[in-house]
C-alpha cells in the first residue's frame, strides 16, 4: 500500500517542509493588532452605553424618590396643619375669657383649663392649634436658643434639629369613638364613657384626654381606666393639677386624644437629613423618641398668613415668619416649602442653583452633585377663632 503525496503544479511532490510550514499558518502580527484595536473600540463603546444608562437610571431613580419623599413629606404636614386646633365644638373659637367655674384648674387659658402637671409645652394645650420656630440668621451653636422662639425641651434637645431650618408644632384633639354618659360635675375625679370595642387600647392609663363643649374645655390626664359594661370610667385624681373639671360636662360633650406633635428637620438612620417629628405618645403621657417621617428632606421654610384688619375676615393680609407673627390666633393659613435632595449624585456637575423655598428666604447653592426638587404648598387652617 503506497502512500499519498502531496503534488505542486507541475506534477512534482511537495517537500515536506513546505506541507508543515503551509499546514501551521495563523494571523499576522498586523491582523492581531487591528482586531485588537476593533475589539477595544467595540469594547469602548459597550462601557460607554452602560455607563451612560446607568447614569440615567441613578438620576431617574433618585428623581423617582426626591418626588415622593416630597409629597409624602407635605401630606403629613398638611394633614395636621389643617386640623391645628382642632377641639370640637370648642373649635368654633368661644372665648369666654378665663373660666372660673366651681372646680376650675390653676391653669386656665381663655376657654381652655391645662390640668396635667407638671406643666409642659407637649400637654398645655395651645387653642390656636400653631407654634412656629425661626432660625436666628447668623447663629453657629445650634442650641434651643438660636431659634425665636426658644424651641421647647419637652421636644428638643442641642442640636437635633438642623441649622437654619423651621420648626412647627401643632396639636389638636383626636376623636375617639365614644359618647359621655353622665353629667361630670366640677368636683367629680371620674368621667364615664360608653365603652365599645374600638377603644380597646385607645384610652390607657397616662393617656392625655381633652373633654370638651361649646362652652369651655378641659385637658388631663387619664391616671386608672375601668370597665363596668356598658361604661368606662376614667379617673383624674392623679397626675393633675387638681381633680376637678372648670365646669360640669353634659352627654353632648366630647372626649377626645390630645395630639401634640413637632416637625424638624434632623438627621435620619442612614445619616442624610430627614424630616422628622416627636409627639406626645396617646398612650403614656410622655413624648415619644423622635422618629423619621422621610428621608431626604434637606430643608423646611414656613411662613404664616396673618389676617390682620381691625376686623377679622379670616383672609390673610401678609405673610410672617415665625419671630414677626403678632396673633397665632389670626394665622389663617400656611406656606410650606420643602426641599428633597437625592440620596447620592447623580449629575456630572455640581448644582450651583440658588433655591426659594418661600418668598424672601433664598437658599445659597449647595455646589454638590445631587438633583434637588422644591416642593412648596399653602394649606388652610380650618379651626380658627376670628
Amino acid at each position: 500500500m503506497s502512500s499519498v503525496s502531496r503534488e505542486t503544479a507541475n506534477g512534482m511532490p511537495m517537500p515536506a517542509s513546505r506541507r508543515i510550514s503551509t499546514a501551521m499558518k495563523g494571523f499576522t502580527l498586523v491582523e492581531l493588532m487591528v482586531s485588537m484595536v476593533i475589539g477595544l473600540i467595540i469594547l469602548a463603546a459597550v462601557a460607554q452605553i452602560f455607563a451612560t444608562s446607568r447614569g440615567t437610571y441613578n438620576l431617574e431613580e433618585g428623581m423617582a424618590r426626591v418626588q415622593e419623599s416630597g409629597r409624602f413629606a407635605m401630606e403629613f404636614l398638611s394633614q395636621d396643619i389643617r386640623m391645628a386646633g382642632y377641639a370640637g365644638c370648642n373649635s368654633t373659637g368661644l372665648s369666654v375669657g378665663t373660666v372660673s367655674g366651681a372646680g376650675a384648674n390653676t391653669v386656665c387659658s381663655t376657654n381652655f383649663c391645662n390640668g396635667v402637671s407638671p406643666t409642659s409645652a407637649a400637654f398645655d394645650f395651645n387653642p390656636d392649634g400653631i407654634a412656629g420656630h425661626k432660625y436666628i440668621d447668623g447663629r453657629t451653636t445650634n442650641n434651643l436658643n438660636d431659634w425665636t422662639p426658644t424651641l421647647p425641651s419637652a421636644y428638643f434637645a442641642d442640636g437635633q434639629v438642623k441649622a437654619g431650618t423651621d420648626v412647627i408644632i401643632i396639636q389638636r384633639g383626636s376623636t375617639v369613638n365614644t359618647n359621655i354618659t353622665g353629667n361630670p360635675t366640677p368636683d367629680n375625679a371620674n368621667i364615664q364613657i360608653f365603652d365599645t370595642t374600638e377603644l380597646a387600647g385607645v384610652i390607657t392609663a397616662n393617656s392625655v384626654l381633652m373633654i370638651t363643649d361649646c362652652k369651655a374645655g378641659d385637658v388631663f390626664r387619664a391616671n386608672s381606666i375601668s370597665s363596668s359594661s356598658p361604661k368606662k370610667t376614667i379617673s383624674h385624681t392623679s397626675g393633675n393639677v387638681s381633680s376637678h373639671l372648670s365646669h360640669k360636662y353634659g352627654n353632648d360633650a366630647e372626649l377626645m386624644l390630645l395630639i401634640s406633635r413637632a416637625y424638624f428637620i434632623g438627621t435620619g438612620a442612614s445619616g442624610e437629613p430627614a424630616l422628622m417629628m416627636r409627639e406626645l405618645s396617646t398612650t403614656t403621657g410622655a413624648v415619644e423618641p423622635a422618629r423619621e417621617l422621610v428621608e431626604g428632606i434637606e430643608e423646611l421654610r414656613i411662613l404664616y398668613g396673618e389676617d390682620t384688619d381691625a376686623t377679622a375676615d379670616n383672609i390673610a393680609n401678609r405673610y410672617r415668619t415665625a419671630d414677626a407673627v403678632t396673633s397665632w390666633r389670626r394665622v389663617i393659613n400656611v406656606r410650606v416649602g420643602l426641599l428633597a435632595v437625592t440620596p447620592v449624585n447623580v449629575d456630572a456637575a455640581p448644582d450651583n442653583k440658588p433655591y426659594t423655598l418661600v418668598p424672601g428666604q433664598t437658599l445659597a447653592a449647595k455646589n454638590d452633585k445631587r438633583r434637588r426638587q422644591m416642593f412648596t404648598s399653602t394649606v388652610q387652617v380650618r379651626n380658627r377663632f376670628n
